[in-house]
């Protein structure tokens, strides 16, 4: 059974009775009562070709006549031997089977929908004569043949199941005849599908979903991606629209164990329906994977779009908890995309030869699922998953960011990759830096009081709820229906005066937003989740999946507002892994402090402060595990230098005012002397300095061979620094290269490798390589200098 009780997606429909497996479907099926009454059920066919009006093809010959005839004055005959629903089968099968006169047959097809209508009506109305559908008196109702106590599978006899089955396989056969040319074959198809649906009300739904899992196999006879997968598509789209099509598929959290292949198994037995579609629009994908436009494919992944932004959007599923079991009827489509990343790289190949549509939707539904489905079976999974898979997982979401970054209009790569709120100037100049002692950040930093993770997700969630007043969103509009599926959903309101760009340019906003904030949060249960093992050292996910993630999000244009979030997740890593970061040879404290110094130097006052209070936990946090401060002593050298060369320092005032409050802040605080004095002597003089050089740079900006020269005596200044000197020297030979001076560029990188042959030699690497310091010197005799390094030169670290 599917479960009871508030929680159960079985009571989500108001009338409909609990789901239950039943013994005389076939697998994959759900049996339960019928949710309409035998009046509703008997013009059923009738109105769901009214509601489906705009599916079928405008030359379809409706004729009022004819459909009145079916819906009020047609009855099955009294005294007849033989039911006319398994007689219409027979004759209509017999009429295809030998095609003795093509027009009848034709007229056949073209009036498909009244011989479907006829065979519908005619069982329900034999169904509600005898007993077999629930009136609404059903409850009270003093029959023994009440519709609640017989099974599906006894309304109709097998021989017709089978019956009906072959009649489907012949009117495919058909189907193969008419598409594309002919418009009848766009009229059979769709009737067939409303047929399909109506069948849901009134038999054994194992039986009925025999019929689409037919369909599915024969309409493109194996040749998947042709025009016939595209009729599969629209099949599927009508017959997925069944009023009951999440209760069908039995939405219960299946218990695998940890095996993926128990897993898989429990998908297509308790969730056939949606299982079948999910690996219909798998086959879809592959088989196109090469064309850069294909409409079907664009069909198959609106399909998917579409039924979950449908979800969404119910009524009847607004609780989360609903919610998160519609989102287990789409997991297949996350184990799905994890087999194709695992057999190729679909994603990659996706990217270079797909329309950005469909790729973007393919990512859509994909966040859809992992945003809404229970964290507790995600990390069951992620538990039982292979670590390869788990890693394809989030090169899924790494596609996403790069899918899904805000870029405004005409922009590249700007210098400040911070998109700053719409209500913040970026042209804004702050001239005193805030003082960091005042910033709640660093409080909290102080004390080594993060929080819990619980509050942590809390405060992440909240995210989605400001980002609406931030980015203008209509006041008392919900995050949810302005969920990131929606392709077609309104543009946030706006001033008509800012056009409609501005309106785009909102909307981009909230849904790069939204999918950062999306994969934000996966992270922070990763992490949470995996907390003993990515403590190891040498771990793989610690490597290319959080820190990796952390400085993906770091790099790109972000809010503000997700700035914020971002720095507190960076701290919660700082607090949880300091051994990961300080201790093991590793490069995550250098690539993260590069980014929280170049976000030092934003135009947000807000965000300097806020990376000015994680430097200071980042110093404080390597003091505490190694009593030193060598660690971020070069990681800090290394990445000024960086930034200089790299023209990343807007504000040279901005970034001496964030080094100044670090030491202020550590004075203030109760630290061991020795820890201060060191952090003085970094920030406040060595590092001061190379800034104040870097003032000298950009004020004879126009003199390039100044420049140069400015830059090669910073790097002598670090001489007994091998790694901070190579850092300026690779500056100084980028910036030769780019104004095309490419001996100087060369003779620069010379005097780079005779700086590491000689520092390899210093420490005795093994897997240092042989390199004649003759041969050095004879094409750069000024690099002789670089051999001079002394022993104190590998002290530091």
């Amino acid at each position: 059974g599917s479960g009871s009780g508030s929680g159960s997606v079985a009571s989500m429909a108001p009338d409909a009775a609990s789901t239950s497996r039943g013994g005389a479907d076939s697998a994959g099926s759900v049996t339960n009562g019928d949710s309409a009454s035998a009046a509703a059920s008997s013009s059923a066919a009738g109105g769901a070709r009214r509601a489906h009006k705009g599916t079928t093809a405008a030359s379809v010959d409706r004729h009022p006549y004819l459909v009145s005839y079916v819906n009020f004055f047609y009855e099955n005959f009294a005294d007849a031997d033989k039911k006319p629903f398994a007689e219409i089968v027979k004759t209509w099968s017999l009429l295809l089977f030998q095609r003795k006169d093509a027009a009848v047959v034709e007229h056949s097809l073209r009036y498909s929908w009244f011989f479907f209508d006829l065979i519908v009506k005619s069982i329900a109305q034999l169904l509600a004569d005898t007993g077999q559908l629930p009136t609404n008196a059903a409850s009270s109702s003093s029959s023994s043949t009440s519709g609640a106590s017989v099974k599906r599978g006894t309304r109709v006899t097998p021989d017709f199941i089978q019956a009906l089955a072959g009649l489907v396989s012949l009117l495919i056969r058909e189907l193969h005849q008419l598409l594309p040319s002919n418009p009848v074959g766009h009229i059979l198809n769709n009737t067939i599908a409303l047929f399909v649906k109506d069948l849901f009300g009134i038999i054994d739904r194992g039986a009925v979903l025999g019929f689409i899992k037919l369909y599915c196999e024969e309409i493109d006879s194996g040749v998947v991606g042709s025009y016939f997968s595209g009729a599969k598509v629209e099949f599927l789209r009508i017959v997925m629209d069944y009023e009951h099509y999440v209760q069908l598929n039995i939405p219960i959290e299946p218990n695998f164990g940890t095996s993926i292949q128990k897993l898989l198994e429990c998908f297509d037995s308790l969730q056939f329906f949606s299982s079948l579609i999910i690996r219909e629009i798998g086959s879809i994908m592959k088989a196109t994977i090469g064309e850069k436009h294909s409409p079907v494919r664009s069909s198959a992944l609106a399909l998917l779009r579409n039924a979950m932004l449908r979800h969404e959007l119910d009524p009847r599923y607004q609780d989360p908890v609903k919610q998160q079991k519609i989102a287990l009827l789409y997991f297949p489509y996350i184990l799905m995309l994890m087999q194709f990343e695992s057999n190729g790289s679909l994603i990659t190949l996706a990217d270079q030869t797909w329309i950005p549509s469909d790729m973007e939707d393919l990512l859509l539904c994909y966040l859809w699922v992992v945003k809404t489905v229970r964290r507790r079976f995600l990390r069951k999974w992620w538990k039982a998953e292979t670590s390869g898979r788990v890693f394809f997982f989030f090169v899924v979401l790494a596609k996403a960011l790069e899918v899904f970054g805000f870029r405004t209009a005409g922009e590249h790569k700007p210098k400040e990759s911070v998109l700053l709120s719409p209500r913040q100037s970026t042209s804004t100049t702050i001239s005193k830096m805030v003082d960091p002692i005042k910033d709640a950040a660093l409080k909290q930093g102080s004390k080594n009081s993060f929080g819990t993770l619980a509050r942590r997700r809390l405060k992440l969630k909240q995210l989605h709820k400001d980002s609406l007043n931030e980015l203008g969103a209509p006041a008392g509009a919900s995050p949810r229906m302005m969920g990131i599926i929606d392709h077609e959903s309104p543009h946030p309101k706006t001033p008509r005066s800012e056009g409609k760009q501005n309106a785009n340019t909102k909307r981009r906003a909230y849904l790069s937003l939204e999918v950062n904030s999306i994969v934000l949060e996966l992270l922070l249960h990763f992490m949470s989740d995996f907390k003993s093992e990515l403590g190891v050292e040498g771990n793989k996910h610690m490597d290319r999946v959080v820190c990796n993630f952390l400085l993906l999000l770091l790099k790109q244009n972000q809010s503000e507002l997700f700035l914020s979030h971002l720095f507190q997740t960076v701290r919660f890593l700082v607090y949880n892994f300091p051994r990961p970061l300080f201790l093991y040879n590793t490069p995550y404290a250098g690539d993260l402090t590069y980014e929280l110094l170049r976000a030092c130097n934003f135009a947000s006052e807000r965000t300097r402060a806020q990376a000015t209070g994680l430097l200071y936990i980042f110093f404080k946090t390597n003091w505490l595990i190694k009593k030193n401060l060598a660690r971020m002593k070069l990681q800090c050298s290394i990445a000024i230098a960086k930034l200089v060369g790299e023209g990343g320092i807007a504000d040279v005032a901005r970034l001496q005012s964030a080094l100044l409050a670090v030491v202020k802040q550590a004075s203030l605080e109760k630290n061991p002397p020795e820890f201060v004095r060191q952090l003085d002597q970094l920030l406040s003089v060595r590092l001061i300095t190379v800034l104040e050089n870097t003032k000298l740079i950009e004020q004879f900006e126009y003199d390039n061979e100044l420049v140069a020269e400015l830059i090669y005596e910073i790097s002598l200044g670090y001489r007994d620094s091998p790694d901070i000197r190579y850092t300026w020297l690779d500056s100084l030979a980028k910036r030769h290269g780019v104004e095309k001076n490419h001996e100087e560029a060369a003779q620069c990188r010379v005097h780079t490798t005779a700086l590491i042959v000689a520092h390899l030699q210093l420490l005795k690497r093994e897997d240092a390589v042989e390199v004649s310091r003759a041969s050095l010197r004879e094409a750069a005799p000024n690099c002789a200098e670089e051999f001079d390094t002394s022993s104190t030169s590998a002290s530091e670290e």
